[in-house]
């Protein structure tokens, strides 16, 4: 494996941020094992923070790390790398909601698998790595979402309007017309999304994504639903 201790010391503090109790030890062990100075400590005052995607418990928004990794950009500002792990990149909104989070790098966490590799994560990720590279416009077309789509921003909104339960299945909140449509739009504002198919210039802005659009987007950004070939 060669001397990696030596490289990673440069790095002053790594804060791993992480639910999962047995998920976040395992990263701080390894983190110990390469020498990194105080490990896992408060995010606050570290200059890497690795933060994991995926929600240990049952939580309606199931990758809510991205919004967890949004809140630590605002308070820490440009002053540390932000790195998530997600179990997996086949969901073509999870890069989206990297970008949206502001994290710098976007990882599968099956590829951190070693000291290697966790080596690499904190000292010098790849370009490759970076969310905004892993964005593949071609599977955001037909979804009505662009690379800068805010949909962080929509779950939140929904959480907040307390309407979480339009999305079970089968539906265990009911709105009237008037306030199906008037969430209908608000939602596509603040998710900053449009009907699916790509953009045009003679495209009548008017035109709002339908219920089935969103309800589709919601789940999928959610990690509810499988992702789309």
């Amino acid at each position: 494996m060669g001397d990696v201790r030596a490289t990673v010391e440069a790095v002053d503090a790594v804060a791993v941020v992480d639910d999962d109790e047995w998920r976040r030890r395992g990263l701080v062990d390894g983190l110990r094992e390469l020498g990194v100075r105080d490990p896992g400590r408060p995010a606050e005052g570290a200059t890497v923070v690795i933060v994991a995607a995926e929600a240990a418990r049952d939580r309606w928004d199931r990758l809510a790390g991205f919004r967890t990794a949004g809140d630590l950009r605002e308070l820490l500002g440009d002053g540390a790398r932000i790195v998530i792990l997600a179990d997996g990149l086949d969901n073509p909104l999870v890069p989206v909601r990297a970008v949206e989070a502001g994290a710098d790098h976007l990882y599968p966490r099956a590829e951190v698998r070693d000291l290697d590799a966790l080596r690499a994560v904190v000292e010098a990720p790849s370009p490759d790595r970076r969310p905004a590279a892993l964005v593949d416009p071609a599977r955001l077309d037909p979804l009505g979402v662009t690379p800068t789509s805010r949909l962080s921003a929509g779950l939140a909104l929904i959480e907040q309007r307390g309407v979480t339960g339009l999305f079970d299945d089968p539906p265990t909140v009911q709105l009237t017309r008037r306030q199906s449509i008037t969430l209908r739009r608000a939602l596509a504002t603040a998710m900053a999304v449009h009907p699916a198919g790509p953009v045009t210039a003679a495209r009548n802005q008017a035109v709002r994504p339908t219920w089935h659009q969103l309800r589709r987007l919601v789940d999928l950004a959610r990690g509810a639903a499988p992702a789309l070939p």
